[in-house]
């Protein structure tokens, strides 16, 4: 189980996170290496993205909020290329008035989760978690209680865990959010797996299952399709595994067929 993405988007599509970050960089007109780090940004082109930014950097300006989101842009590079030390080194160097630093923590919880550092994770999901304004600038709350939950999963707090996940699905199911839900499903379906209770999770992965078929993400098809193979090669029913493993086989090939 792994944290929810919260600074995640779809291919030629820009996420509400990064509308705000193109609103508050396009000001920076002038500096010509930057404005392609941004661009290459926006198109998750992370090698680029990283040689503007460090030929930026390597210029002399003053302007400290620039020097920020070079050092954001890198950093963000780093972990989505899964250089994940590199990436804490380039956030160390953001000062703490940084427009985006919620962001940075959320980030940093995200790489501390990868690298196991789950009570670390979760220091920096819970200070997100306690702002009470609704403007993070493209962060989703509900997502952070998913995460925090997930930290306490892999810590073994499975109660902790669990109180989490039901409060991420109460609102996810106000918001109707068909999305999260699929999400928030099979995580606590995995937190009973974990605890060899497999009556209680088998309908979190059939509701994850169900609601797949309304979406057209065809990641969380293929994760669902994937949760219910196994299911029934544990319940040892081999004709309904194959016809999920055929669906979650077709679900791929539709993928990658997408993001060509």
């Amino acid at each position: 189980i792994l944290p929810v993405l919260l600074l995640s988007q779809q291919k030629n599509e820009l996420s509400p996170f990064q509308k705000e970050l193109k609103k508050a960089t396009d000001k920076f007109t002038n500096a010509v290496d930057f404005k392609k780090a941004q661009s290459f940004f926006l198109e998750q082109q992370w090698d680029s993205t990283l040689v503007y930014s460090m030929q930026q950097l390597s210029k002399n300006f003053e302007s400290v909020a620039l020097k920020n989101y070079c050092h954001f842009f890198r950093g963000f590079s780093f972990r989505e290329k899964s250089i994940l030390n590199e990436a804490k080194e380039e956030f160390s160097k953001i000062s703490k008035d940084f427009e985006f630093y919620n962001h940075l923590k959320i980030i940093l919880g995200g790489i501390a989760f990868q690298q196991n550092e789950f009570e670390k994770a979760i220091q920096y999901y819970k200070v997100i978690d306690s702002i009470q304004t609704v403007d993070l600038k493209g962060l989703k709350k509900t997502n952070i209680e998913e995460n925090i939950g997930s930290c306490y999963l892999h810590l073994k707090q499975y109660n902790i865990a669990k109180a989490y996940f039901q409060k991420s699905i109460t609102l996810h199911e106000a918001k109707k959010d068909t999305v999260e839900l699929i999400g928030t499903y099979g995580n606590i379906a995995g937190l009973y797996y974990n605890q060899y209770l497999d009556d209680d999770a088998i309908p979190y992965y059939q509701k994850a299952y169900e609601l797949s078929k309304k979406v057209d993400d065809y990641a969380l098809k293929v994760e669902a399709a994937n949760n219910m193979l196994v299911v029934e090669k544990i319940r040892k029913d081999f004709p309904l595994a194959l016809k999920y493993a055929e669906e979650a086989v077709s679900y791929t090939h539709l993928r990658a067929h997408e993001t060509r």
